[in-house]
């Protein structure tokens, strides 16, 4: 986009044309033949440039809107279908982070501020090397090792010999065979 605008000053520059005439018709060329162009969307009216247009504006301006809300509901679906909801970690929870996500390389380190409202992805954690980070929910894994929680049981309520069932047990008739020599 910088690059187009870079040329047509230039090009302007070069032929004697007004540039801002030149933005305003780049601003007013539609994007797709079907929709408007994104300064007629931005600003809700057609603008006069010497582009050739139709008088529809209206019309179409309402079939544009609706296309790119189904686009983007499309695009939000999609995207929905592969996205993880984390579960929240509280702070001072022992956690390992990922520094740099094209590595898979991760640091141990605890949390020391969550999420707040304005910030609600947002986690930071020191490290050991006293660096500290501030990174997304998906570059933090917890420590399971020590959410781990030891169960101990009750020493009066545990039997001292596991139950085993009364059933009498029988081999199976399967086995129940002769052998040559005589014995069972």
């Amino acid at each position: 986009m910088v690059k187009v605008k870079k040329q047509t000053l230039e090009r302007c520059k070069r032929i004697g044309n007004d540039p801002h005439i030149a933005l305003l018709m780049y601003r007013a060329t539609p994007l797709k033949s079907d929709m408007a162009s994104p300064a007629e969307l931005l600003n809700q009216r057609r603008f006069h440039t010497t582009l050739a247009s139709t008088n529809k504006m209206s019309q179409q301006q309402k079939q544009a809107r609706k296309k790119m809300e189904r686009e983007k509901r499309d695009i939000t679906e999609t995207y929905n279908k592969r996205a993880r909801q984390y579960r929240e970690l509280s702070q001072h929870k022992p956690v390992y982070v990922q520094l740099d996500p094209n590595q898979s390389r991760w640091q141990r380190a605890t949390i020391t501020r969550t999420p707040t409202e304005s910030q609600p992805r947002n986690y930071e954690v020191p490290l050991p090397s006293s660096a500290t980070y501030s990174r997304n929910r998906k570059f933090i894994r917890p420590d399971l090792k020590t959410e781990e929680q030891v169960f101990e049981p009750d020493p009066e309520t545990t039997p001292s010999e596991p139950r085993r069932s009364q059933r009498a047990r029988c081999p199976p008739e399967r086995l129940a065979y002769s052998r040559p020599d005589g014995d069972n």
